[in-house]
């Protein structure tokens, strides 16, 4: 006897569709890599900061000489 259920009538949702250890093993994944990105990004702004703080540091060599941040326009003293 045929059976009367179609495959149209079964909606699949893609947590229906996904077994769910490989859900979890993908979400694992994408949590790994945002954390490697947000390490590798800090990691880039600390040097950057660095070198802008070094590259003063040679171009003003005496301490109270302002005027190179004031042209760079950089806030500093929590400005």
């Amino acid at each position: 006897m045929p059976s009367n259920h179609n495959l149209s009538d079964t909606i699949l949702t893609p947590a229906d569709a996904v077994p769910p250890a490989l859900l979890g093993d993908i979400r694992t994944l994408i949590d790994s890599a945002r954390s490697r990105v947000a390490q590798a990004v800090n990691t880039e702004l600390t040097l950057l900061y660095w070198n802008i703080g070094n590259r003063i540091n040679r171009e003003m060599p005496r301490a109270g000489e302002f005027s190179l941040l004031w042209q760079l326009n950089i806030p500093c003293f929590g400005e």
